[in-house]
């Protein structure tokens, strides 16, 4: 066993290294030694997916492999079909190395007893914690929920407010995917629609604020109806200022580090990222200097946290073989079943239809990646009456709704495992009624959009 460990760990190290440096070199030999290495990591990862993800990745890979030989395609069309999300591998087996610089010090506890001190209101508790899951998911993504978790789950029994406390983290961070840079719906989408990265982000943000704030709504309901208290402030102590700036700094620096590289260099945000996730933790470790801390945390990523990214490389890639497929069989007619005829003259009903495939694909425990890059590749915008640009938007919006409702996205499973709750319980029964009205709003809000965008 730890042969098959030590062998999977070097080679997804070294294939992210070959690949970084061969994005700038452009030497084909590399490119081909690099494509076996991924490919070595699909087969070596498959036996310790999950029973669907497993099924899943190896049926988009045969009906892939279906499509491309009944159409006679040649090597060429083979390697490009299976290297069409290579890039998006190696950015995904990175970006653990952003969360290595909040282990240089006990950030957590100074966020503990903050919230000890200023946040007596149990709506205030909540705001923080959604807050928190949002920015720390922008970049850890469902990395966020436990380090959230973790700091205020005590916190929350002293209000009463466990199980809001629990809708807000799981908000917080889903509602991230509008606009987060390292969410695999931006990633593919920009990709494939040919679409920077940083014009989402005005109109990402401007949604996930009112998401967020939808949300505090219903959560200011539910306390009501639930009698949470208010707590007594506590005097003793103080503030360290440091600290909390750090933390602010650690949150916030590697997104700016990645539109700055993004806007100075033109360099896609597939290749930005993966720069920002090497760099960030030798920035910061340089000046706080904290390079035991460093070598202790980047000796946590290879030994563990590198493992731990199995799902996502193995279910893009499959998704991106089976896009290539579909893309040269021409299957268009046979996707647009999903949007009722007729749904060009009528746009709400197009975006709601193109939203919803997402929740209902979810319910069979299917990856958003496969419904997202099958519509991106076989759904043509102007056919259903929006723009490149809005056609994007609207995916991006569904896929985050349909990680929401589903029972077995990762956000409601470790949700779920965290809180020894059913991730039913977390995704329908907590969730369902708000995800659909979210569903609809969000829907109007895009249709009066798509008129100008």
């Amino acid at each position: 066993m730890e042969l098959y460990l030590a062998s999977r760990r070097i080679i997804l190290i070294s294939y992210v290294l070959l690949f970084s440096v061969n994005h700038f070199l452009q030497i084909h030999l590399l490119s081909l030694i690099s494509y076996f290495l991924l490919f070595l990591i699909v087969i070596l990862t498959l036996p310790v997916l999950g029973k669907t993800n497993r099924i899943v990745s190896l049926g988009m890979v045969l009906a892939g492999s279906a499509i491309l030989l009944v159409t006679g395609t040649s090597f060429s069309i083979w390697l490009e079909a299976f290297s069409r999300n290579a890039a998006l591998a190696a950015l995904l087996i990175t970006i653990p190395m952003l969360n290595i610089p909040f282990s240089y010090g006990d950030y957590q506890e100074q966020i503990k007893m903050f919230a000890k001190r200023h946040v007596r209101s149990p709506l205030m508790f909540c705001f923080l914690a959604m807050l928190l899951s949002h920015l720390f998911g922008l970049i850890i993504l469902v990395g966020a929920i436990p380090l959230v978790y973790h700091l205020f789950s005590e916190n929350a029994k002293l209000y009463g407010a466990e199980k809001q406390f629990i809708s807000a983290l799981v908000h917080g961070q889903v509602f991230g995917g509008f606009w987060s840079p390292v969410w695999s719906s931006m990633i593919i989408l920009t990709a494939a629609l040919d679409i920077p990265w940083l014009q989402f982000v005005p109109l990402g943000i401007a949604m996930s604020v009112l998401a967020l704030f939808s949300s505090m709504v219903r959560c200011r309901f539910s306390l009501k109806r639930s009698h949470a208290i208010t707590l007594a402030r506590e005097d003793h102590g103080r503030d360290d200022g440091k600290i909390l700036l750090m933390i602010g700094v650690l949150t916030l620096l590697p997104i700016i580090l990645i539109v700055l590289l993004n806007w100075l260099t033109g360099l896609s945000i597939i290749t930005v990222i993966p720069m920002v996730s090497i760099l960030f933790p030798v920035i910061i470790a340089a000046f706080q200097r904290r390079w035991g801390a460093y070598r202790s945390g980047m000796g946590s990523y290879v030994s563990t946290r590198i493992l731990g990214v199995k799902n996502e490389v193995v279910l893009l890639t499959a998704a991106g073989f089976f896009g290539k497929a579909l893309e040269i069989a021409n299957v268009q007619s046979a996707v647009r079943y999903l949007i009722p005829e007729g749904a060009a003259q009528v746009p709400y009903l197009a975006i709601v239809s193109i939203m919803s495939v997402y929740i209902i694909t979810a319910h069979f425990g299917l990856h958003p990646v496969v419904a997202g890059s099958a519509m991106v590749v076989s759904l043509d915008p102007a056919v259903i009456g929006l723009s490149p640009y809005m056609f994007g938007f609207t995916l991006m919006c569904g896929w985050a709704i349909g990680i929401l409702l589903s029972p077995f996205s990762a956000t409601n499973m470790v949700t779920g495992g965290l809180t020894a709750q059913p991730s039913w319980n977390i995704s329908a029964k907590m969730h369902g009624l708000y995800g659909l009205v979210l569903l609809c709003g969000i829907a109007a809000i895009l249709t009066i959009l798509a008129r100008f965008l």
